[in-house]
């Protein structure tokens, strides 16, 4: 079915170099003794707020908000019960998802000195700092569970992802490339693995001191303007 929004929202998605957002379709179709007596077919446009919060909160790897209230500025689902989930758990388990521990490189946010171009099927950084004091090495701090924060003004919601890493390896190390890493159960998987999710490649390098410190803050939003207007 040729939609033109979507079409021009794809020439968008191409110039910015990001996926072009999924598309769904409704199909209705009546029939009688094999024959097509009618058919309906229009594009889905009707995600529940359920919908939109699965959808960001699985991205984000978030946690509820812990307010028990369903509605327009709150992190929280609904089941078909109408009973309210909106603990400080993460959506996915505490196994899975951007936390880690100190020292973790298989999870969260991770660095590295290579500046190899981006390519869509890269699974891992091209050269990670290990963690440590050693020559080339940093020391990694753990990464806490992110809270979602909402914006009443702009309908926005923003979580932050932040990782340290510090340079105690007696001299400079630079970095030009930054990884998120989440474990995942992914299909047929039996246990939480480390994936990448996104790798970029710094348009400038940057150089830490021995001695300095790092913060690298992953910010992800979605606007919820149509949402809860």
């Amino acid at each position: 079915m040729y939609d033109k929004d979507y079409e021009e929202l794809k020439k968008l998605c191409h110039q910015l170099g990001v996926a072009t957002p999924p598309r769904c379709f409704i199909t209705v179709m009546v029939s009688k003794d094999g024959k097509e007596l009618s058919k309906y077919q229009d594009r889905a446009h009707s995600w529940t707020r359920n919908g939109w919060i699965l959808f960001f909160a699985a991205i984000t790897n978030c946690s509820g908000d812990s307010l028990n209230t369903f509605g327009a500025g709150y992190m929280s689902g609904r089941n078909t019960s109408g009973t309210v989930f909106s603990s400080t758990s993460q959506i996915q388990t505490a196994s899975s998802g951007y936390t880690t521990s100190v020292g973790s490189l298989g999870r969260g946010i991770s660095i590295g000195t290579d500046n190899t171009a981006f390519d869509v099927d890269q699974y891992g950084l091209q050269a990670m700092i290990a963690h440590g004091t050693g020559e080339g090495q940093m020391t990694h701090q753990a990464t806490v569970q992110a809270i979602p924060v909402y914006t009443g003004a702009s309908k926005l919601w923003s979580v932050d992802w932040e990782r340290e890493s510090a340079n105690n390896s007696g001299a400079n190390i630079i970095v030009r490339e930054i990884g998120l890493f989440a474990g995942v159960l992914f299909f047929g998987g039996g246990t939480y693995d480390s994936f990448l999710l996104a790798r970029d490649v710094l348009g400038a390098a940057i150089t830490v001191p021995n001695g300095g410190v790092v913060t690298v803050t992953f910010t992800m939003e979605q606007d919820y303007t149509d949402i809860d207007s």
